[in-house]
């Protein structure tokens, strides 16, 4: 019953996100801190995995944006790199240009995703071959698309050799 009802929290947020009927409150902040909460939240998941994360973000970076929903963002590809990549392995986030857009980074040194499938990886319900061992219903990168959508910017792969670099591209301030 959790798991369904999991998953349908999940897909009403991704349709409120995509519809703008979320309430969302856009200010200027700097990167680094959100980055800093975010790893923060998530070390005790990243020690349970012997993992580490690491900042590579300059201080005064800033970003305009809803916090909470971009905070949602990168927790959803954490946990998809704590998922898929993280044994023993370092995570990294990260602030960086990226075709002309401020990038939210994400990468890891897993098994990273072929480019072929990039873009099936990002719609929702789709579960790549060798994912299916793992919980979840293929929406987490579908919600992290949407929060990029409603910040008038775009989720992109990227293969690391090994791993994955996802980047949440946003405008430039």
């Amino acid at each position: 019953m959790h798991k369904i009802l999991g998953l349908f929290r999940t897909v009403m947020r991704i349709g409120e996100i995509e519809s703008g009927r979320c309430v969302h409150q856009f200010a200027r902040f700097e990167v680094r801190p959100l980055l800093e909460e975010v790893s923060e939240y998530y070390q005790p998941l990243a020690d349970a995995h012997h993992c580490q994360l690491l900042i590579d973000a300059p201080a005064g970076t800033p970003l305009f944006g809803d916090r909470a929903l971009l905070f949602q963002a990168l927790a959803n590809l954490i946990e998809n790199a704590l998922k898929y990549a993280a044994q023993g392995k370092v995570i990294t986030l990260s602030v960086t240009l990226y075709r002309g857009w401020t990038a939210l980074r994400v990468s890891d040194r897993g098994p990273g995703i072929p480019d072929n499938l990039h873009a099936t990886a990002l719609e929702r319900f789709q579960r790549l071959e060798g994912s299916q061992q793992q919980p979840g219903f293929g929406l987490g990168l579908s919600l992290v698309k949407a929060i990029a959508e409603l910040h008038g910017g775009q989720l992109c792969m990227a293969s690391a050799n090994p791993g994955l670099h996802v980047y949440l591209c946003l405008k430039p301030t």
